[in-house]
C-alpha cells in the first residue's frame, strides 16, 4: 500500500546557469512536494501517522527552506533548480521514510524522483 501525504512551501530563486527566456533576477516559486511512503499497514491501522510524517517533513524540510532562498540552501555552484531541490529533499528525509518525491512547481511541471542516480551531488 502507498500513503501520499502533500506539503507546500515557498522559495526565491536565482538561476546561475541562464536558459534563454528565464528570469535573471530572484523569484518567488510556490512547490507542492507530494511525499509517498509504501508500506505495511501496521496494527495501529496505518502506515506512519500523519502527525509523525507532519513532524519530520516540517523540522527536516519546511523549517529550513519555506520563504528562503534556494541558492543559499543548495550552496554555492549548485544550480537552484526544481530538481535539485527534490534531490535535496530527498537527502533530508529518504533514510527515514521515503520512498518518492513528487513536487509540482507553479509552472505546471510534474517530477517523480526515487532515489539515487549517477551524477547526483546534493547533500
Amino acid at each position: 500500500m502507498i500513503f501520499g501525504r502533500s506539503y507546500d512551501v515557498t522559495m526565491t530563486h536565482r538561476l546561475i546557469r541562464q536558459a534563454r527566456g528565464i528570469k535573471k533576477q530572484y523569484h518567488r516559486h510556490k512547490y507542492t512536494i507530494n511525499i509517498e511512503i509504501d508500506g505495511i499497514v501496521t496494527d495501529a491501522g496505518h502506515i506512519i501517522a500523519n502527525d509523525e510524517l507532519d513532524k519530520i517533513f516540517t523540522t527536516r524540510v519546511t523549517k529550513v527552506v519555506d520563504n528562503k532562498r534556494l541558492n543559499e540552501i543548495l550552496g554555492e555552484g549548485v544550480e537552484p533548480t526544481v530538481e535539485n531541490f527534490v534531490i535535496w529533499v530527498w537527502g533530508r528525509i529518504a533514510t527515514r521514510i521515503l520512498d518518492s518525491v513528487k513536487p509540482k512547481a507553479t509552472l505546471k511541471r510534474v517530477l517523480i524522483y526515487q532515489g539515487s542516480f549517477y551524477g547526483e551531488h546534493i547533500a
